[in-house]
């Protein structure tokens, strides 16, 4: 948000390091105490930056729970995001389309599962179809056929043994 637009005890988003052409969505809620320019060290150009206060956790080790604690920090111009009030019900939309592109995701995916199965299982019955014609065919026992790839077959050996009366 520009600086110029931030006012002192007014409440605000803030996303730190916040991503760019994307609508944040970490945002904080915090209200500003105050705001300056400084110039850091080494650098030529001045940088804005506000005095916020938020609710924030702090962890006691006594305890071992999170703790709520007012805080406060000087954060840059930059990261602030908008008025709490805009920002709010735009996360929420945000948030909305999120819920309902994983619903389409979950339903198409679903939808994928079950045909990929009806795939599978007519081509299933396809293969056992042929292995029941061939050995109608040839006389060969359905059983003995382990793999049948055009007009060659591949039969077990114990079925072998049986079909040319081999006993060992």
């Amino acid at each position: 948000m520009n600086y110029q637009s931030i006012w002192k005890g007014d409440e605000y988003a803030w996303s730190p390091e916040r991503p760019k052409g994307v609508f944040p969505r970490n945002g904080r809620k915090v209200l500003v105490l105050g705001k300056h320019k400084i110039t850091h060290p080494g650098n030529t150009r001045q940088s804005a930056e506000v005095h916020v206060q938020y609710e924030g956790q702090v962890y006691n080790y006594i305890t071992k729970e999170y703790e709520p604690k007012t805080m406060d920090t000087w954060v840059p111009a930059r990261e602030i995001v908008d008025f709490w009030d805009n920002y709010s019900s735009e996360l929420e939309h945000v948030q909305e389309e999120a819920r309902l592109q994983s619903e389409r995701y979950e339903a198409e995916k679903t939808e994928r599962i079950r045909l990929r199965e009806e795939r599978l299982a007519a081509e299933a019955a396809e293969k056992e179809r042929k292995y029941t014609d061939f050995a109608a065919r040839t006389g060969i026992p359905r059983e003995a056929i382990s793999t049948l790839v055009e007009d060659r077959v591949t039969i077990t050996i114990p079925a072998l043994e049986r079909r040319l009366g081999i006993d060992w």
